[in-house]
This record gives C-alpha cells, structure tokens and sequence, in this order.
C-alpha cells in the first residue's frame, strides 16, 4: 500500500479539505505505521510548541558576517596563489621550449651572419607578405564599398557594435561577479 500521501497530510502545515481528513482517519484506523507515525509527530510538535525560543547572543550577526569575510578573503587568496602558480608554471615551460628551440636554431648555422641573414630573410619576407595582403585588402574593401548599399554598411556596424557591447557586458560578469551586500 502506498503510504506517501497520508504522511504528507500529517507533516504537512496546511490544513486539509473535510475529504482529505475522512480518508486520513480512515486509513489510520487500519493502519499501525501511519498511527505511529501520527502520534510520533503530533509529540514532536507539542513538544516544539512548548519549549521556549532561544534568543541569539547579541553579536552572533557580527560574529556570523566576520567569520563570512574571513573565508571570503581566504578563499581569494587561495584563488589568488593558485593564479600565480599557474602563471609561473606556465612561464616556466614556456621558458623551457624558448631555449630548447633556441639551442636548436644555434646548433643548425655555421656562423652569427647565418643566423642574422636568415632572420633579415625573414623579416624582408613577412614586410613583402604584409604589404601585398594591404594591396588586397585595399582592393577588396574598395570594391565592396562600391557594391554593398550604405544602409547594409549602417546594419552592420550596428550588429557590430551590439556584438561588441554584449561581449563587454559578459565580460564584465565574468570578472566583476556580484557582491552580496553586508
């Protein structure tokens, strides 16, 4: 037999419809494990509403939100040097493939001007690469000057803009959770 809805009409606070009640009384009539259940409780809240309210000493509010503060700041601090430990790990490694790569790059030329020349190829080429991708760019942003209607250009600033908006917003959440207030 299924007993959970006659223990919750007797635990429950609010009062029962007449039906609810003759079919409580009912069932605790044939039922002992509700009956004792129900005169169990019904001890329980005599005793509850006898018993007299204790009062919280006086600086318990003062006490609660010190103690509140104190693991707050230690939990930050935590947060704080597990950030660090991170950082200086990470710095660490980094560090570590900088000169593994370096001790590479040093023992495949024969000579500092190897290395040198090599580096101003390389520059030379990134300078050539990025001015050709201005051409392109110049190019193609001309083009679509040209070709996109001025209100499309007005539509999409605007979807940039909220775009860019919403990411600050949930930046700002992310960074600057709320507090609760003391």
């Amino acid at each position: 037999m299924n007993h959970q809805p006659f223990r919750n009409w007797m635990l429950s606070e609010k009062p029962l419809h007449p039906e609810e009640i003759r079919v409580l009384q009912a069932h605790l009539a044939n039922c002992e494990s509700c009956r004792s259940l129900s005169s169990a409780w019904i001890e329980v809240r005599t005793m509850l509403d006898s018993s007299p309210t204790v009062q919280p000493s006086i600086d318990f509010a003062e006490r609660w939100q010190a103690r509140l503060v104190a693991q707050n700041e230690g939990l930050v601090y935590r947060k704080q040097r597990q950030s660090w430990w991170f950082f200086f790990t990470a710095a660490g490694l980094a560090f570590l493939l900088l000169v593994i790569l370096l001790a590479q790059i040093w023992t495949s030329f024969e000579s500092p001007m190897a290395i040198f020349l090599s580096g101003l190829y390389l520059l030379t080429g990134t300078i050539a690469s990025l001015t050709t991708l201005q051409g392109l760019m110049s190019t193609l942003l001309n083009t679509l000057i040209v070709i996109v209607p001025p209100a499309w250009w007005i539509l999409l600033t605007i979807a940039i803009c909220g775009l860019i908006i919403i990411w600050l917003v949930s930046l700002r959440r992310v960074v600057y959770p709320r507090r609760i207030s003391q």
